[in-house]
């Protein structure tokens, strides 16, 4: 059985479980799994364990108690690229590591021809103005130039992001899949009929690109004009939560719930609500509408390309120009005239769409087709 070699950073292992436990099936698989410092990190090393196990893969847990650019994290990716040379894989897998270090050492240690790399994003999303944006957008630029200047094999997460790579980087070998859907269980929960409230929910982490100011002005306004058969729920932090909630003014309508979601509430807080709600203003993939066609819970997006491709509008559910604050609130009031039977319909169009467009069979028959390619 050939070995693979899996890299990446704590942020994706909701799904990498899944793709873990399929790739096992084929490869000798050593998970080597990247793990911040203690404030940040989001599972503790027993969960990891365990996660590993039940994929059937090796784990080599990594935990980082530093900042990304300190000279600490040079050590470290030059003893990671040592041990994953020594490992001597038929075949690594990076996925979006982003790490200045390891891109600018690997031609030191690894082979491109049987190096995989996964990206999420191709461009960086909007993060607003000022030196700080432009200091990022400056470091993702030049990790992105280091990659590119070795790597030849690569993977993305959806149609919209596989097009602007193939237009940036047409000598680059790539294919892309979808994200895979992981379920985090059962609940018992319904939102109640959206004829009485219409519920909304916002979640994940809280950032400019993600547009929540833009909804919550948009509560706002058609609150001031009488339609008070809506509530939202904002489940999640981030930094750009100050700029957003100058905003509330109407706090009976919201349920607010700034902080972290562990992953035992997502199925009641998912099941419990009629609309996921992202009014993003530039997105390649998303997580929480992942976790929402798990549910069969329809998604009111903004078009943006990386949006679009899973929803189909006023079918599964609504999309509405991107930025355009009176493009959603006609959705909105869209949904508040809903019939119930019409959103039961919304609701099992996504659901069939969901077992056509997103099976475990399909996304991994992609994985296995372009890894057996590179010979």
């Amino acid at each position: 059985m050939k070995k693979l070699v899996y890299i990446s950073p704590e942020f994706f292992f909701d799904t990498d479980e899944l793709v873990l436990s399929h790739l096992s099936r084929t490869y000798s698989v050593t998970w080597i799994a990247l793990v911040p410092m203690a404030g940040q990190r989001r599972r503790e090393r027993v969960e990891i364990e365990n996660m590993a196990a039940r994929a059937g893969v090796t784990l080599l847990l990594k935990e980082m108690s530093w900042r990304r650019r300190s000279w600490r994290q040079l050590v470290f990716d030059y003893r990671l690229l040592q041990e994953v040379k020594s490992l001597g894989a038929d075949l690594l897998y990076v996925e979006e590591l982003a790490d200045f270090y390891f891109y600018l050492l690997q031609p030191c240690f690894l082979r491109n021809d049987h190096t995989v790399y996964a990206l999420h994003d191709v461009v960086p999303h909007s993060t607003g103005k000022g030196m700080k944006v432009w200091l990022e957008n400056t470091r993702f630029a030049f990790t992105r130039y280091l990659l590119m200047q070795f790597g030849r094999h690569f993977q993305l997460f959806s149609r919209t992001e596989y097009q602007k790579f193939r237009q940036l980087y047409p000598a680059k070998n790539a294919f892309f899949t979808r994200l895979m859907l992981r379920r985090f269980g059962d609940s018992t929960c319904t939102p109640g009929a959206v004829t009485d409230q219409c519920r909304l929910l916002f979640f994940g982490t809280i950032e400019y690109y993600k547009g929540l100011d833009l909804l919550i002005q948009v509560m706002e306004e058609l609150l001031k004009e009488g339609h008070q058969r809506l509530s939202l729920t904002v489940a999640g932090k981030g930094a750009y939560w100050r700029e957003c909630v100058q905003f509330v003014h109407h706090s009976d309508f919201y349920n607010l719930n700034i902080r972290f979601i562990p992953d035992e509430e997502i199925p009641d807080l998912f099941s419990s609500h009629h609309f996921l709600v992202q009014p993003y203003r530039d997105a390649s993939q998303s997580g929480p509408q992942m976790i929402a066609l798990q549910y069969a819970l329809p998604v009111i997006a903004s078009d943006t390309e990386g949006l679009s491709d899973f929803v189909v509008d006023g079918s599964t559910g609504f999309l509405f120009g991107q930025g355009d604050p009176q493009a959603l609130k006609k959705v909105l009031l869209s949904c508040l005239t809903m019939s119930q039977n019409e959103y039961e319909t919304m609701r099992n169009k996504l659901e069939h769409w969901t077992s056509v467009h997103c099976s475990e069979e399909e996304t991994m028959e992609r994985y296995l087709r372009f890894f057996n390619s590179l010979k």
